[in-house]
């Protein structure tokens, strides 16, 4: 995904254990993490990687219409289109890569445990115009 979009700048919904990038936001503080509540920070000049628990992508979609965000976000989902999320985050991105079940793996005791069988989205956010 960064290989087209490129890299991103910080791990929205992340922890210790899970963190993809060297910047990331916890749920609650941890030491090494930028910051808590990935909903309250600001949204302003990144390239945020948001992989959020599923029950949470609406919320984040909501974020994301607020016109002050800035920043351009790459939001992994699963490919789940009847989800309430779904069609509001595709309306929303300009692009999207679909990848087939089995493209993540458990990382650590905290990510769901059938992340694995998920066919899994990516839905590219760009900064609002």
């Amino acid at each position: 995904v960064q290989e087209i979009w490129g890299m991103c700048t910080i791990d929205a919904f992340a922890s210790a254990a899970t963190s993809m990038l060297p910047r990331y936001w916890t749920a609650m503080p941890v030491q090494g993490s930028a910051g808590t509540d990935a909903f309250s920070q600001q949204l302003a000049g990144e390239r945020v990687w948001a992989h959020p628990p599923p029950s949470l992508l609406l919320m984040l979609w909501q974020l994301l219409l607020l016109p002050e965000r800035t920043a351009e976000v790459l939001v992994c989902a699963p490919y789940w289109p009847s989800a309430v999320w779904f069609a509001p985050l595709l309306e929303l991105c300009d692009e999207y890569i679909t990848y087939e079940a089995g493209s993540l793996e458990r990382v650590a005791a905290d990510a769901p445990a059938r992340l694995s069988e998920w066919p899994l989205i990516v839905f590219h956010i760009p900064p609002p115009m």
